[in-house]
């Protein structure tokens, strides 16, 4: 995620119109998660990046952590249910908050 956005940001920097990156987090990093530490971790590495590089480019780029909860994944063995949101629920809930019609 830290290479990719490298990548792009110089890139989208250089458009003539807003850009807007999406980072994928999770609920489970707000807070330390024993048996889990590294997902935990991770993940808490992704919202506070996120958070900071749109600090240095609200000006010109959206950047969004997005911090489901329960989606159905192979990673959760979660089905899709009314407590647990598919990956697609997921992707139109950002596109909706930066304002993009899917």
């Amino acid at each position: 995620m830290t290479m990719m956005s490298h990548l792009l940001l110089e890139k989208m920097l250089k458009r003539d119109r807003r850009s807007a990156i999406i980072n994928l987090s999770s609920v489970a990093g707000e807070n330390p998660l024993p048996f889990i530490s590294v997902y935990s971790a991770t993940k808490a590495y992704n919202d506070f990046f996120s958070q900071a590089i749109q600090m240095e480019y609200s000006h010109k780029i959206d950047i969004l952590s997005l911090r489901p909860m329960y989606v159905e994944s192979n990673l959760s063995k979660k089905k899709k249910s009314f407590t647990v949101a598919s990956r697609n629920e997921c992707a139109q809930a950002a596109l909706k908050y930066l304002g993009i019609d899917y």
